[in-house]
């Protein structure tokens, strides 16, 4: 389920360049604090990982960039996603009542609030543009050192990590929807395939807190479950989704794929 948040502020609206982290607390904000603190601390677990199975994106108006801010009009949009109704339910309310948020000495209040309607995923072959970069990455160790190392979409390892990363996801969902028969999960297939993508042009270089995260924007073409595709388009595609895609959001458009 996606929804399209709107906030206004009765003057301009003046964020960090890198504002990765200030719409991340403001989309905490907009959760009761009990479900805050749950998906802060525990997530959706699965298999060991703490999944967070919700992303939105980066904010759609443009700004200026002066001084190392980037200044707003006086409003920002952006979208916000996730599969388990009750948690974009848990934003809404809280979004209406909300009397006021504070976001980098900003206060801010809901303008508008517009409920996506959800593809609906037939088909095994859809074209996607993101709105927010993603990132696919693996960590490993050397010399006692935790080092990271991210994958550019032409990379062979790119899709493999995409796919697997679907399938926690889906099977994390299904969990916490209190649907226990997940084994399924490890026969679901899922590629990505870049379609329209220039190594140079989309790539990106994101911040969050004091973290440098390598992200690629571009369109692509995803194609296996319909089930992993709907969870991609839901919670994001690729890793760090919860952190505005950093796995930004990964939220993206979808298109049917044309028949021949």
């Amino acid at each position: 389920m996606r929804v399209k948040l709107q906030f206004v502020s009765n003057k301009p609206i003046v964020l960090p360049v890198h504002y990765l982290y200030s719409v991340h607390q403001l989309v905490y904000k907009l959760f009761t604090p009990a479900v805050a603190h749950k998906i802060y601390l525990d997530g959706f677990p699965y298999k060991g990982r703490k999944l967070k199975l919700f992303n939105y994106s980066r904010i759609l108006e443009h700004g200026k960039v002066e001084s190392g801010n980037i200044i707003f009009d006086n409003a920002i949009t952006f979208y916000f996603s996730c599969p388990l109704q009750y948690l974009v339910g848990d934003v809404i309310k809280n979004a209406f009542v909300a009397d006021k948020l504070d976001i980098n000495g900003n206060e801010l209040m809901l303008n508008t609030c517009e409920v996506v309607p959800t593809p609906v995923f037939t088909t095994d072959s859809v074209e996607i543009r993101l709105l927010s970069p993603m990132t696919v990455y693996s960590t490993f160790q050397r010399n006692g050192k935790n080092i990271t190392h991210y994958y550019r979409p032409t990379d062979a390892t790119f899709a493999e990590l995409v796919r697997d990363n679907a399938r926690r996801k889906y099977a994390a969902t299904m969990l916490a929807s209190g649907n226990t028969d997940v084994n399924n999960v490890v026969d679901m297939q899922l590629d990505i395939v870049p379609k329209k993508y220039d190594a140079k042009r989309d790539q990106k270089v994101l911040y969050f807190k004091n973290k440098v995260i390598e992200c690629y924007t571009g369109q692509y073409v995803l194609t296996g479950n319909p089930k992993l595709i709907e969870t991609t388009y839901e919670c994001g595609i690729g890793a760090c989704t919860s952190m505005g895609n950093i796995c930004l959001l990964e939220t993206y458009n979808i298109r049917k794929k044309k028949k021949e």
